[in-house]
Order: C-alpha cells, then structure tokens, then sequence
C-alpha cells in the first residue's frame, strides 16, 4: 500500500464476506473502534456521510469518547428529508454526550448562483466553513458517479451518471467528482457544491477515506492522486483489489 502513497491503511477482516449490510456494519463499527486511537480532548474532527462512516460512528460511541471534541459536518445536506447516514445525523449523534457539532446547514447542492454566493457569506454557514482549515483529521467516503451518497438518494438521475462516466469521472468526494489522475472536471455539478472543496481537504493533516466494497478501486487511486486522502479504512476484499489493479498498473 505504501506504493500507493498513503501514509496509513487500516484492513478490516470480513470473515469470508464480499458485500452486504452486514460486512458494512462490521468494517465501520470496528474500523470505527481502529479510529479512535486519533481522537484526543480537543480534536477537531470533520466528517461526511455515508453508511460505512454511519457505523465507524457506531464504533467510535462504543469507546469512552474525549472531551471538548468538535466535529464539523464537511458537506450539505443531499436530501430534504434526514437520513441515519447523513453527516448532520452522525455530528449529532456523535457530540450528544460530550463536545461540540458545528452543523452545516444547507443543501449538497444549490443551481442559482446568486442563491448560493448569498448564502456561503450568511454568518452561520461561513463560521463552519472557516473551521475548516484548522481541522485535525476527518472521515470522508468515496463514491462512483453509480454508487455514492447522490446516487443511493436519487440526487441525480441514470442520464446524469452516464454523462459523468463519459466525461471521465471515476470517484467523488463530497460532492466534488474528479478523474482517474484526481483532476476535479468541470460537470454541471461543480459549481453547485455547497461542501469542503478539494484544496481544503489537502490542508487536514489526517483524511481517513472509510470504504468498503470492490468497485471503489479507481475512485481510490484518483482520489490519492489529488492528495484528497492520505489514510484508508477498507475491507480485506477491496484492499485485495485495490493491490491487483496497482500491480496490473
């Protein structure tokens, strides 16, 4: 994994299991009890949604949870209606006892402009984003234009995924879709985005993407590439896949 460039990988066993609910809850509440280990009083911890990072959230509440912990929510939120896997649920969730959740409180993506940029400088929404450059470490997924937190809440339609796949897209972080060399493309989607952008996520000293499953491999590769992700929690299968496409390459 060094090869790949990241400074740390961390390998859940599933116990003969390639996909399914099970091994999702299984490699995030463990994986999640792995990741306490960088949580200290004071932490700022930035975190987005997902159901893999729904139960490392799990894991982390099964520990004695620090102090004066704050976590950020790094992306808008996709859908109108909550979901247990959205990043405001899990802040919630996971500062209900002790520390502090600094909520993002605006929709994953926004078309009018002129709403968008009033928006970003209303004072609550621009305190949130300011924490953003003094985080400690965050939890981010990884998705593919067919499997990722828009399309599993039908945030975009079967049309707009094809054209993603035709523009070259292999992964997306918080919204931002970008290419096999971790270049973020100009889509119809970019200048939409109401999240932590690809620049702000370099500047985290610790970007733990949380993932499970085979078919994130590329999404992966481009993802270290732009420097978006400098740690991963993975499956043993994904990781297996992961080692043959970097041998292959």
């Amino acid at each position: 994994m060094r090869n790949l460039g990241l400074d740390e990988v961390i390998v859940m066993r599933t116990l003969g299991e390639s996909s399914g609910a099970n091994l999702l809850q299984r490699v995030g509440y463990f994986g999640g009890k792995e990741l306490y280990r960088y949580l200290r009083p004071g932490t700022k911890f930035g975190l987005s949604g997902g159901r893999t990072i729904m139960h490392a959230v799990n894991g982390l509440l099964s520990m004695d949870m620090p102090k004066e912990l704050t976590v950020v929510q790094l992306m808008g939120n996709v859908g109108s209606t909550a979901a247990a896997s959205d990043a405001a649920e899990l802040g919630r969730k996971l500062t209900t006892e002790t520390g502090t959740f600094m909520a993002l409180n605006a929709p994953i993506l926004i078309k009018d402009e002129v709403f968008k940029k009033s928006l970003l400088e209303h004072e609550q929404i621009k305190s949130v984003m300011d924490t953003y450059s003094r985080l400690d470490i965050a939890l981010v997924g990884i998705g593919t234009p067919e499997n990722s937190i828009f399309a599993s809440q039908n945030a975009i339609s079967p049309q707009q995924i094809h054209q993603l796949r035709n523009k070259g897209i292999v992964g997306e972080i918080c919204g931002h879709f970008f290419d096999k060399d971790g270049v973020e493309l100009d889509t119809e989607f970019r200048g939409q985005v109401v999240s932590i952008d690809l620049e702000g996520l370099r500047l985290i000293p610790r970007v733990f993407a949380v993932v499970c499953g085979k078919d994130r491999v590329e999404a992966i590769c481009g993802a270290v590439k732009g420097s978006f992700i400098n740690a991963l929690l993975i499956d043993e299968n994904g990781a297996e896949n992961l080692l043959t496409f970097i041998r292959k390459k």
